[in-house]
């Protein structure tokens, strides 16, 4: 009963076991498929036996919550999947616990209006949260989510709008692929799980566009928002041969709330950690990756004397825990901008940095390692007032190396630059990903 249908980034191998294939729930159509969410199917092994197309339904998707099974989509296609939810874990899969395996499918996402958030939000086009809490681990293998296409042309975006108006702690994590790996709220100790997101790519746009209701205050509004993962905290996650390819553009705080507003926007993962607590452990450990798009973050007002606003081309932050630990390897951007913009509160400075790929670190553990970014990509608050980054480019460095092979129309589209040894190279894998179209991409797919 195993299949050897491509899967979704067209390698053969397909790792259902025989095992799997003889207990697992057999998706055919629609119906079959909306079963994943059903109350009491959070343990349940799924197999995709066709590509699905779900229906318009104004209500969109209701997705599993902790979900522990196995999911293997057999190289097949989720078409229209619509996310409309407002608060908690939002994506194909809520969220997910330890001993859940994700793999070979691909997904076109949506959200068919802009999310007005109600509460607390984890949003990602596959996983909304992975919520730390027992040991054990989650592997998440050659998946990619993509915007779905629309009506009349264009595809879909993830888009937000008005946060609610309700006082509290207002968090926000979205990224293309992943909300959150890890929790927010934990004890000072690091998380006994272990998540491993490999092979897979991130190509949707992201938005939002954050005016907050009128009146709106809040103790802490922590947003952060990646290509690819928002935020990683309290946890161990590896993310290998992993890809995130479409802008994020984040416009907040439109009505001058008084909040405190932490914002943290990057190409491929926002934030590791946190800025105002000191019990994010974890090690975040991504390797053999690329962000190719740009990086925007602006029009942030507000009377809040603790204003940040940290962008970068890679990753956004990382926080103020030694024990938190950020390591970036053999990785490039590609980024044409990373803009980070706030209003300075009276008689303070702002909070604001970018960066290359890091946009700032706090006291973690930093480690760098022959990562690359575009020459020509500008830094700055806006397109006005950004340039090109001249001095303190490098391997090790936040800004990052810049290569001779490099084009400003976009990319790196000499293969060798990607194949290479370091530190002429990033020693991409050739098995793994395809240089076929690099000239006209500047960066390869995966096989």
């Amino acid at each position: 009963r195993q299949s050897f249908v491509p899967v979704a980034n067209k390698q053969t191998e397909i790792t259902l076991s025989v095992e799997l294939s003889k207990t697992s729930r057999i998706i055919y159509n629609a119906v079959d498929f909306k079963a994943i969410g059903d109350e009491g199917n959070s343990t349940e092994n799924w197999y995709m036996a066709n590509d699905i197309t779900l229906p318009n339904e104004a209500s969109g998707w209701v997705g599993p919550t902790d979900y522990s099974g196995k999911f293997d989509g057999n190289g097949r296609t989720v078409h229209n999947l619509k996310l409309v939810k407002t608060e908690g874990g939002t994506g194909l899969f809520n969220s997910v616990a330890v001993g859940s395996q994700i793999q070979n499918f691909i997904v076109e996402v949506q959200t068919p209006n802009p999310i007005a958030i109600s509460g607390g939000t984890w949003f990602g086009g596959v996983v909304g949260q992975f919520d730390a809490g027992s040991t054990g681990e989650v592997l998440i293998k050659n998946v990619t989510v993509k915007g779905a296409p629309l009506t009349g042309g264009g595809v879909g975006k993830i888009e937000y709008t008005t946060i609610g108006s309700s006082a509290g702690w207002m968090w926000l994590m979205a990224g293309g692929f992943i909300g959150q790996v890890g929790s927010t709220y934990a004890t000072n100790a690091a998380q006994a799980a272990t998540v491993t997101i490999e092979n897979c790519v991130s190509d949707i746009e992201i938005v939002a566009a954050l005016g907050n209701a009128s009146g709106y205050n809040t103790d802490a509004a922590h947003r952060s928002f990646g290509g690819f993962v928002g935020r990683s905290s309290r946890t161990n996650v590896s993310f290998i041969n992993c890809a995130a390819l479409k802008p994020v553009t984040v416009l907040g705080g439109a009505n001058g709330e008084n909040i405190k507003q932490d914002y943290m926007v990057g190409g491929f993962i926002g934030a590791v950690g946190d800025r105002a607590e000191a019990n994010t452990l974890g090690t975040v450990h991504i390797d053999h990756c690329f962000a190719a798009g740009s990086v925007t973050l602006s029009k942030l007002t507000g009377t809040s004397t603790t204003n940040v606003a940290f962008a970068g081309g890679f990753a956004g932050y990382v926080g103020n825990h030694t024990d938190t630990v950020l390591e970036i390897s053999n990785s490039a951007v590609l980024a044409p901008s990373v803009y980070a913009k706030t209003v300075v509160p009276s008689g303070t400075p702002p909070r604001v940095s970018q960066g290359r790929v890091l946009g700032y670190a706090g006291t973690a553990t930093v480690t760098l390692n022959n990562n690359f970014a575009l020459a020509s990509m500008k830094i700055g608050e806006d397109a006005a007032n950004a340039a090109v980054v001249t001095t303190g480019v490098g391997h090790d460095t936040v800004q990052g190396a810049s290569h001779a092979n490099d084009t400003a129309s976009g990319g790196f589209k000499n293969a060798s630059t990607w194949t290479a040894a370091s530190p002429n190279g990033l020693g991409f894998s050739t098995s793994v990903w395809d240089f076929s179209n690099i000239a006209t991409t500047g960066y390869p797919t995966l096989k």
